[in-house]
């Protein structure tokens, strides 16, 4: 009898680590590779409606969180488009770039800061740690078409997730603006969760109005 309730705790133990085991990779699989199909399943709606309803926005507070007020393009002006909308927050990740509201719009004086993903919600910033200086972000709003140059490589500048200096007008300088208007992307450093970001910082070199 002792050996037969053995072995049923044992095979009730095993089922339970089985379940968790595979519940844990489905869920894996699910963060990685369903949230990206229902990223990249979205983008082009999201994309034709911003194109159909392209209305200049003078301020931020017009704007609402998920809104889009532009699209980024990585490396290429034939590149992957991505949505760039308003807010940082986990709705506004999950449709592409997230736009910090507080922060400069595209094209303007300041710092034009954007954050997103590395493996999950698309992935957009999947390959920013492999850009290199000198490499272009082209950016296109309603207005016009800006081109940025990067300048200080993701991949050579890491802070914590509590730095919130990269955003502000002229990163680490409170109340300064900067000469030329700078792009500032911003990610996960690694691939799991931890608190260093990853910061690409790009300037302005060239805008083309629509």
């Amino acid at each position: 009898m002792s050996r037969r309730l053995d072995r049923v705790i044992f095979g009730v133990v095993l089922s339970a680590i089985l379940t968790l085991v595979l519940g844990g990779i489905g869920w894996v699989g699910w963060l990685v590779f369903g949230t990206t199909s229902r990223t990249l399943n979205g983008v082009p709606a999201l994309l034709e409606s911003y194109g159909e309803t392209c209305v200049a926005a003078e301020s931020a507070g017009v704007l609402s969180d998920g809104d889009v007020i532009g699209v980024l393009r990585f490396g290429s002006a034939d590149a992957f488009a991505w949505p760039v909308v308003v807010g940082v927050e986990t709705e506004s990740l999950q449709q592409g770039l997230g736009w910090y509201s507080d922060t400069s719009l595209p094209g303007e004086r300041g710092n034009f800061a954007v954050t997103g993903h590395r493996i999950t919600n698309g992935a957009p910033l999947a390959d920013l740690l492999e850009m290199s200086a000198g490499e272009l972000i082209y950016v296109s709003t309603c207005q016009a078409d800006y081109l940025y140059e990067i300048f200080v490589p993701a991949a050579e500048f890491v802070v914590s997730n509590d730095a919130d200096w990269v955003v502000q007008a002229l990163p680490g300088e409170p109340g300064a603006l900067p000469s030329t208007p700078l792009l500032v992307v911003i990610t996960h450093q690694d691939l799991v969760p931890t608190e260093d970001r990853a910061v690409a910082v790009a300037k302005l070199i060239e805008t083309s109005i629509n």
